[in-house]
């Protein structure tokens, strides 16, 4: 329970039920989480679902600049991505930044060999380094779906990308991944400037990187290009 100012419009009704609107909600979140890191996750999972773009939420905080919180929810936008899949794909990816700020990592970004033939989308890749980042849940414990792991890491490997893997335990403390991290850099290094991949698609490639991509998606084409919803 909360008590708190009300914007003119601030809510809709939804099956006859009174709701915030989605800026509003997304905002009051961000704004009352418990750390900066789990704003940001809150953001990216609400800009995942396409409730929101980033741009609403930037002129929702600028349209209340003295909202008690306000403060954390601007730094979440700072950080926030339209395309992060998952709660811990956002976690692993502040750990990356925390450890590399300059790293200009971008998020399930797809990878094309130079035939322009779709090799892979990993989690995280610095596009700089060539280097990639999965985060691997439970459900890869799966013997099929290990298996498809394995021969998609060794495709992006043979490209000249270097892949490092985490799991949960790996972000509950902040060295484990910083030092795997060192470690995948410099074997980049050590690899040379050898690029075999690329992330710019194919004519006729069909991104959905963006809430507004994804928003403009025919119904067939969510079918089609969001299978990894149902997936998650």
């Amino acid at each position: 329970m909360t008590r708190e100012r009300m914007d003119e419009g601030a809510t809709t009704i939804l099956d006859g039920i009174p709701v915030h609107t989605p800026d509003r909600a997304v905002g009051w979140a961000a704004r009352y989480a418990a750390t900066l890191t789990e704003a940001v996750v809150l953001v990216d999972m609400a800009l995942a679902a396409d409730l929101v773009t980033l741009d609403d939420l930037v002129l929702w905080c600028a349209l209340h600049p003295s909202w008690t919180g306000i403060e954390q929810a601007r730094q979440a936008l700072l950080v926030s991505d339209e395309n992060s899949w998952s709660p811990q794909e956002t976690r692993l990816r502040l750990r990356w930044l925390d450890a590399r700020p300059s790293a200009r990592l971008v998020t399930n970004r797809p990878v094309f060999d130079r035939a322009g033939q779709h090799v892979a989308t990993p989690d995280l890749l610095d596009l700089d380094a060539g280097v990639a980042g999965e985060y691997d849940g439970d459900s890869h414990l799966d013997r099929g779906r290990r298996a498809g792991d394995l021969a998609r890491l060794a495709r992006m490997r043979s490209l000249g990308l270097e892949v490092e893997t985490f799991v949960a335990g790996d972000l509950a403390a902040r060295g484990p991944i910083v030092g795997r991290l060192g470690a995948a850099y410099a074997r980049a290094i050590r690899s040379g400037v050898r690029r075999e991949w690329t992330v710019t698609p194919p004519p006729g490639w069909t991104s959905t990187s963006t809430v507004e991509e994804r928003r403009a998606l025919t119904a067939s084409q969510q079918q089609r290009f969001l299978g990894y919803r149902r997936a998650a």
